[in-house]
């Protein structure tokens, strides 16, 4: 599975899909997603807009980053994708779309 390196990630801000996808705001995200975002830029810990996003329970945001090509199987510095921490933290309605688009 990949997995953010050290050079990809931000280690001075969080990249914006990451901030939008941290704060909820799926507005913003829709933007960045039709300005070319780079969705798969990962924050400090390694986690990706799919994992703040999967954590905040969202499945709006979730399903647009999908749609959009974010790549579900990304690993955060633990080792688990979005989908892994979903499941564990029974998180259904991110569960049900993360399975929608496998």
């Amino acid at each position: 599975m990949p997995f953010c390196l050290p050079s990809h990630l931000a280690h001075t801000h969080l990249s914006n899909p990451v901030e939008a996808a941290f704060h909820d705001h799926a507005d913003v995200l829709r933007l960045l997603i039709e300005h070319n975002a780079d969705l798969n830029t990962c924050s400090g810990i390694g986690w990706t807009a799919l994992h703040y996003c999967g954590q905040a329970n969202n499945p709006k945001c979730v399903e647009l980053l999908l749609a959009a090509g974010a790549d579900a199987k990304m690993t955060n510095d633990k080792g688990k994708t979005a989908a892994m921490r979903a499941t564990e933290q029974q998180k259904q309605s991110v569960i049900d779309i993360f399975s929608k688009f496998s």
